[in-house]
């Protein structure tokens, strides 16, 4: 399972923020991708990529809903 991780394949890992506020999603990202990135640092891997980037196999992307029962129409939008 471990080995699987490490393919030259790249993974698009999606975090979805449902029920956003008025905090900004450019406020709440940098915060998601900090924590993201204190897991991938906790993560073992194998020897030889013990200093490879996140970002060498994954695509971190993070995006926000409207709460569907304050904005149910925007929400279905989405």
């Amino acid at each position: 399972v471990m080995m699987r991780l490490f393919s030259p394949r790249k993974t698009t890992l999606m975090f979805v923020i449902r029920d956003k506020t008025r905090t900004p999603l450019e406020n709440l990202e940098p915060v998601l991708r900090e924590d993201i990135q204190k897991i991938w640092d906790s993560v073992p891997k194998p020897q030889a990529h013990i200093e490879t980037p996140l970002s060498e196999f994954f695509n971190v992307e993070v995006v926000a809903l409207s709460s569907y029962e304050e904005k149910e129409e925007q929400f279905k939008e989405q």
